[in-house]
């Protein structure tokens, strides 16, 4: 006695159903990790960013602090109209 047992893709529609959700599970397994990783690369760039332009306004303040204790600064609309010597 022998027992013959075929199956042929694309005959059993259930059977098709968990083959494509298997698929999709095993790509999610790959590319969820690395999608984990490029956000938290990009959180990481955006956080350096910040701080970045956080220390280049502490130094155009200290820039402009030094210029000021100088002597140096705007003259004012009072200052530019005024006569040398008056």
């Amino acid at each position: 006695m022998t027992i013959d047992i075929t199956f042929e893709v694309g005959t059993d529609p259930d059977m098709n159903t968990v083959f494509a959700q298997n698929k999709v599970s095993a790509a999610m397994d790959v590319t969820l990790p690395i999608t984990k990783g490029i956000e938290e690369i990009i959180e990481t760039l955006f956080i350096a960013q910040l701080e970045l332009s956080g220390l280049k306004r502490n130094y155009f303040n200290a820039y402009v602090k030094l210029y000021k204790a100088l002597g140096g600064g705007w003259l004012g609309e009072a200052d530019a109209n005024a006569t040398p010597g008056n």
